[in-house]
């Protein structure tokens, strides 16, 4: 499997000083753990591969070496047991952001016809993929890997259906046998990748999935705007959110080890998105349901407040 493939590929892995340390540490394991950190899923096999990994990376940093990897992933501090601590606050803050959102918009969305059942499916969807994000940086088990994975690309399902939905809208189309098996294929889409993936992990397939259904659903909102801009005063706001949303992945090509131990590139990508999920719900899910002769007097309102 890949995954397994690039932990083992590992440039720390291979360090035959940490390796030592670790067979060292694990030869009758049995020292008790604290127990904020057995509740979340470590073992002491992976105290010793923590405990020698900082010990390693710090004789490193003496020699004036650089900070390696070590199990796929660099050397973060631990809080209270959890991995990749600001990664489990930015995404908790996310989650807040779309449940914020999600309540604000209950009654808001009143006006809005069946995009009303549509945005609250994804807003219980985000908070969902949020709370596995979540629990998958607090510890990296095998469990938490495939929720975070998994929700995700739910995720990404649910707001391509919602762009479909929206096209569909504004080119006239009120089928609703036809969104019922567009909502069917979503489901199909996610459950034959799930499937697949249970039985073979496959990072990269996983990705390119992503990828995909990723450009599909940027290309999907550009559709709607082409057509609803003219009737729409704030559709806009859905294509700029999108594209804000997307850029700002380009932090994960700024790979670099934590700064303090606990701040990643990750943790910033996670960090940039949480104003971004506050905005899509207050200044474009809020209004999506506004008949077009009200969205000029609202963004009136708005620009008055």
């Amino acid at each position: 499997m890949l995954v397994l493939t690039a932990i083992l590929a590992s440039a720390g892995d291979r360090d035959p000083v940490y390796r030592g340390c670790v067979e060292e540490c694990t030869v009758g394991c049995g020292q008790t753990l604290r127990p904020t950190w057995s509740s979340i899923g470590w073992s002491c096999a992976s105290d010793c591969e923590y405990g020698c990994m900082h010990a390693r990376n710090a004789e490193r940093l003496a020699l004036g070496r650089a900070t390696l990897q070590y199990n796929g992933k660099w050397p973060f501090v631990r809080v209270l047991g959890m991995q990749e601590a600001c990664a489990v606050a930015f995404s908790l803050a996310n989650l807040a952001a779309h449940a914020s959102g999600l309540r604000r918009s209950w009654s808001a969305l009143r006006a809005a016809g069946r995009r009303r059942a549509v945005w609250r499916e994804f807003g219980v969807l985000a908070v969902h993929g949020w709370a596995w994000a979540a629990l998958f940086h607090a510890r990296d088990l095998r469990w938490t890997e495939r929720g975070d994975y998994f929700s995700a690309i739910l995720f990404i399902l649910a707001g391509l259906f919602t762009a479909v939905l929206h096209v569909l809208d504004a080119s006239g189309v009120r089928n609703a046998v036809l969104v019922w098996l567009l909502r069917a294929l979503c489901a199909g889409v996610f459950a034959a990748h799930a499937r697949t993936m249970t039985r073979s992990f496959d990072y990269g397939r996983h990705m390119l999935t992503s990828f995909a259904l990723g450009a599909v659903h940027a290309l999907t909102w550009v559709a709607w705007w082409t057509r609803a801009r003219r009737t729409s005063a704030t559709a806009w706001r859905g294509v700029a959110l999108n594209a804000l949303a997307y850029a700002s992945a380009a932090f994960e090509l700024l790979d670099f080890p934590p700064l303090l131990g606990l701040l990643d590139a990750h943790a910033l990508w996670h960090a940039s998105t949480a104003p971004l999920g506050h905005l899509l719900w207050v200044y474009f899910v809020e209004v999506d349901g506004v008949p077009p002769d009200d969205q000029t007097a609202a963004l009136v309102r708005e620009l008055t407040i």
